[in-house]
């Protein structure tokens, strides 16, 4: 049988983790997978903390991971990510935009043989801001950074969780889950997808959180080469809940 670990990076999400959660299981459950839930709270503000503690409480297969203070989305997935105990991973967003019951398609599309699978939105629900600021730096990257895949790369995505065998540390806050899949493989796939509508009020992120998340994204890419390498790790976990990967304990520090 199958096994996957889905990672989800979590900010501000108290309400929407929950119908999240459900919605995972029902979806692995109908495809027959092993499968395990790592929700990574990073740094919230609101109750997300607490509502992870409590799923994880309720079942076996949740890994809840607090990390001591925001980091960003990328530190908190490869936090995640380290933790995964299945030969495969796919990771989504907190918001419920990416339909948990599109992830058959990211995994059948990886069941090809890819070694890694976007999923891109057939049409993305989006405000318009930050779908002129995603096409924008979708061109820069195409164009001026020369990043073939510029134009599929999305936070939606599967890949064979032994592409991070091999990568231990990161160099500081600006740390690019794409860029270090781009450096470790170049067997890539995409597969189109449904993107919903937002269903809480407020996107978490501003205008400069996604132009920093950007501009990250885009260095990661032009320095990869020489960019991961052996230093200090960039994020510090302060507490841990549910079931571990063997051999990790309660309440480490990274």
């Amino acid at each position: 049988m199958r096994g996957v670990s889905i990672v989800v990076p979590a900010y501000n999400s108290a309400k929407t983790l929950d119908i999240l959660a459900q919605r995972i299981f029902e979806t692995m459950n109908d495809m027959g997978y092993q499968y395990e839930l790592i929700l990574v709270n990073d740094g919230s503000v609101d109750q997300t903390w607490k509502v992870i503690r409590e799923l994880a409480s309720e079942n076996d297969a949740i890994l809840g991971i607090n990390l001591s203070r925001n980091f960003g989305q990328h530190n908190a997935l490869l936090c995640g990510v380290q933790f995964a105990r299945f030969p495969e991973c796919v990771t989504l967003d907190d918001d419920l935009q990416h339909p948990p019951e599109e992830i058959p398609k990211l995994l059948a599309r990886l069941a090809e043989g890819f070694d890694v699978v976007y999923g891109v939105p057939n049409v993305s629900r989006h405000g318009l801001t930050r779908n002129i600021s995603s096409n924008v730096v979708r061109l820069i990257g195409a164009v001026f950074f020369r990043i073939e895949r510029a134009h599929i790369l999305s936070s939606f995505r599967a890949f064979r969780t032994n592409l991070f065998s091999s990568f231990e540390f990161s160099q500081g806050r600006l740390i690019s889950i794409d860029a270090i899949l781009d450096r470790n493989s170049c067997n890539f796939g995409h597969v189109r997808v449904r993107h919903d509508r937002r269903c809480i009020e407020k996107s978490n992120y501003s205008i400069p959180k996604l132009l920093k998340l950007s501009i990250t994204m885009l260095i990661g890419f032009r320095f990869k080469k020489s960019r991961y390498g052996p230093e200090k790790v960039s994020y510090r976990i302060q507490d841990t809940t549910g079931t571990l990967k063997t051999g990790l304990k309660n309440g480490g520090t990274t």
